[in-house]
């Protein structure tokens, strides 16, 4: 209780700028006083400091397939549980994206040194032509996916993570069981 008492803003947890900025422009805007409710002060750094535990695949000891954790935030309505859990994904997402951009240039820069070592061994060897449009390597992968249990809450969660995907950055799509197929598909390959 110490701790959450000592929480007065959004800024002290450990979000990326971009995150912390989208909260006062696009999740509560409007607003004059700002503070993280109980269970945000609760939940943002419980789940921020699960980062990078992903990547630490757990395996079932039975049948070897992966585990993840699962965490449970209850609480009444209207008590801020749903910026409790997005900022954190929405962190994540936006993290590993640094991470796989820096791979990716790394791995083009390796890619053009040795490409300029294979020119100097054989000055008579002709490269084969890039493509114009390569895909980008996390194209049609999710990076998160978040389930709900009915319609009326994907479409109030949908609009708060479509506000915030304007000043992030990222791409987003519902799926509900309300959709047609066509406006599912649409939102898949849009």
């Amino acid at each position: 209780k110490e701790k959450l008492a000592l929480i007065e803003s959004f800024d002290q947890f450990n979000l990326l700028p971009d995150v912390q900025s989208a909260i006062y422009t696009r999740a509560l805007a409007g607003l004059n006083d700002v503070v993280p409710t109980p269970a945000q002060k609760l939940a943002i750094p419980a789940l921020l400091s699960r980062k990078g535990e992903h990547e630490k695949k757990k395996r079932n000891k039975v049948d070897d397939t992966p585990t993840y954790d699962q965490f449970l935030i209850a609480a009444e309505t209207g008590s801020g549980k749903t910026l409790a859990y997005l900022l954190p994904v929405i962190d994540a997402v936006k993290r590993q994206e640094l991470v796989d951009e820096a791979e990716a240039e790394a791995r083009k820069a390796r890619e053009e040194k040795e490409k300029a070592e294979r020119k100097k061994r054989n000055a008579f060897e002709i490269d084969p032509p890039e493509l114009a449009d390569s895909p980008h390597s996390t194209m049609g992968r999710p990076r998160a996916i978040i389930l709900l249990p009915s319609s009326e809450l994907i479409a109030q969660v949908s609009s708060v993570v479509k506000s915030l995907s304007h000043a992030i950055k990222y791409r987003s799509a519902p799926i509900s069981s309300s959709h047609t197929p066509n406006r599912i598909r649409g939102h898949i390959y849009d």
